[in-house]
Formats: structure tokens, C-alpha cells, sequence
């Protein structure tokens, strides 16, 4: 088990936003910044639209189209999930977390860890400053899966947890 390690998290939240509801733990994120994301997807020029058809032909050029094609499909996915009735106290609309699709858990994942994303616990007045994040397995030699798990507070169950890699 590779150490456990703080990662801070956004300072506030200001709507229009979507907080994820994991048990008691709620994750919110900017709706701009999901939206930035689906828009910055790669568009095929107009003269190789019968390229879709094609399964063999990549939809995009280099590595970091790949990247963000991957990133905007995962946010149109987080976009599109079931949203519960109503609003969060911070004015956020609402998803659970068993509404999310597996592949766009791995947006939070990253949003978590990059910062934008702000944690807070349900039953507290205020938001967190960070979340605690360990990886597991994290050396092919010592197990057939690696793991990364967030939690809220040191030997708690984790509130998240994605499969990072598997052998």
C-alpha cells in the first residue's frame, strides 16, 4: 500500500455546479468546467465525416486530442446522469453517485486531484480543504490490480474508489 496523501480541494463553490452524492460525503463540481470540457472535444474536418464509419480510423491526431476526447466524453456522461430532485445547500443540482456511469467516475477522480472539485461532508457547515487519497498496488509486481481510494478522514472507508490499472 502506497502511503496515504493529502490533496487539496477547491475553497468554494459558486453555481451553477453538480454535487455527486457518495453516502454522506458530496462532491461538487463546476458546471463551466464540465461543459469546457465536452466543447474542447476534437471535431472531425468536414471531408473526413465518412471516417466514422470507419472503426479503424482514430478520432483525433495526436495525443493530447485523444486525451481530450476522452475527458469531454466522461463530462458529457457526468452531464447527462439522472439528477435528483432539487438543490444542494450550495445551490448545486443534485446526482448520486449510483446514477454516474463507471467511465465518468474517472472525471471526479481527476478533478478531485487537480483541485477543482470541492468535498464537503453532509453533515458539517463547512467545506473541506482536502481529501485524503492512497494507492494501492501501486507496483505491478505486487498484486493483479491497482486502486485509488479518497477518503474524508484518516482510516475511514474510502468515499470513492476506480480501479487504476489491472494486470
Amino acid at each position: 500500500m502506497h502511503p496515504e496523501r493529502r490533496i487539496a480541494t477547491a475553497s468554494r463553490i459558486t453555481p451553477p455546479c453538480l454535487s455527486i452524492e457518495i453516502e454522506t460525503a458530496r462532491v461538487s463540481l463546476p458546471l463551466a468546467a464540465l461543459e469546457h470540457a465536452v466543447a474542447a472535444r476534437p471535431q472531425l474536418p468536414q471531408d473526413e465525416s465518412d471516417r466514422v464509419a470507419d472503426l479503424e480510423a482514430p478520432l483525433w491526431r495526436d495525443e493530447s486530442e485523444r486525451l481530450a476526447l476522452i475527458r469531454g466524453n466522461r463530462a458529457a456522461e457526468l452531464l447527462a446522469s439522472s439528477r435528483l430532485p432539487g438543490y444542494d445547500r450550495y445551490g448545486c443540482l443534485r446526482v448520486a453517485l449510483d446514477d454516474v456511469p463507471g467511465d465518468a467516475r474517472y472525471l471526479i477522480s481527476a478533478m478531485l486531484e487537480s483541485g477543482d472539485a470541492a468535498v464537503w461532508h453532509s453533515g458539517e457547515a463547512s467545506l473541506r480543504d482536502a481529501v485524503l487519497v492512497t494507492r494501492t498496488d501501486y507496483c505491478p509486481e505486487r498484486g493483479p490490480m491497482g486502486a485509488v481510494l479518497y477518503r474524508l478522514d484518516e482510516g475511514e472507508r474510502p468515499f470513492l474508489m476506480l480501479v487504476e490499472w489491472i494486470a
